[in-house]
């Protein structure tokens, strides 16, 4: 039932109740108030309870409204709070990636030492080892090296003590020649003629190897003069033209 015919009623009632005390109180004290001013009275109580009603009804519909506001303003923290959970958990998700990476990292980096360390070593251990080589590389050069030097003092020496005679230098083109034939017997410095060079061999009368050497203009090739006793019966097997220069 609607609260306005509630209160209505119950309004109609309670004037009844005052009619009916009023009268009675009329009747009993003889009052000279007319029930025409008793009915004013009770429509001015009605229209009093009525407006009441109305401010009552006017209240409950603001309060309403009020209590829907909130409900929204409650639906929008709601939204927000589970916006913020929701970036909360992003960030806890960030954080332990984070984490992750750097325990990765620390891990890499320890492994990286361990490498670095390692590969130190064995760079340290392979210098070691290519000084060694190096040091006996370098004393080996230096014996070869005074090995040569004394080679050379010895050649120098043997140079040194050969004196070319005054007799015209004989040249004989590449082939075969017998000494004492084609050429006098005696002791001679043969050199190349101009030419790169080549095989210098000679034969005994017998027949025996006494001479196989390769007579060169170049460094690098064989040796720029020879010296040789040429005696009679010996046979020259010369490669290319070569010059006999007699030495004593």
């Amino acid at each position: 039932m609607d609260k306005k015919k509630v209160l209505k009623i119950v309004g109609m009632v309670v004037g009844a109740v005052l009619i009916f005390f009023i009268g009675a109180a009329i009747g009993t004290s003889g009052a000279k108030i007319t029930l025409e001013e008793k009915v004013l009275e009770l429509r001015t109580i009605d229209q009093e309870i009525e407006a009441m009603a109305a401010d009552r009804d006017q209240q409950k519909t603001d309060i309403e409204e009020e209590i829907a506001s909130l409900e929204e303003a409650k639906k929008g923290v709601a939204e927000e709070i589970s916006a913020l959970q929701d970036e909360k958990s992003a960030t806890e998700a960030l954080i332990k990636d984070k984490k992750q990476i750097e325990d990765d990292l620390t891990e890499a980096n320890g492994k990286l030492s361990d490498i670095e360390a390692e590969l130190e070593k064995e760079l340290a251990e392979g210098r070691k080892e290519v000084e060694a080589e190096l040091e006996s590389l370098n004393g080996d050069l230096t014996s070869l090296k005074e090995e040569i030097a004394g080679k050379q003092a010895e050649l120098d020496t043997i140079v040194g003590g050969i004196k070319e005679k005054k007799d015209a230098p004989k040249i004989l083109p590449a082939g075969y020649f017998v000494v004492g034939v084609d050429i006098p017997s005696g002791r001679y410095k043969v050199t190349t003629n101009g030419t790169s060079g080549s095989n210098f061999v000679v034969y005994g009368s017998n027949g025996s190897l006494e001479v196989n050497t390769i007579i060169s203009n170049r460094n690098d090739f064989g040796v720029k003069e020879y010296v040789v006793w040429l005696n009679d019966g010996m046979i020259i097997d010369a490669s290319d033209t070569f010059k006999y220069v007699p030495v004593e």
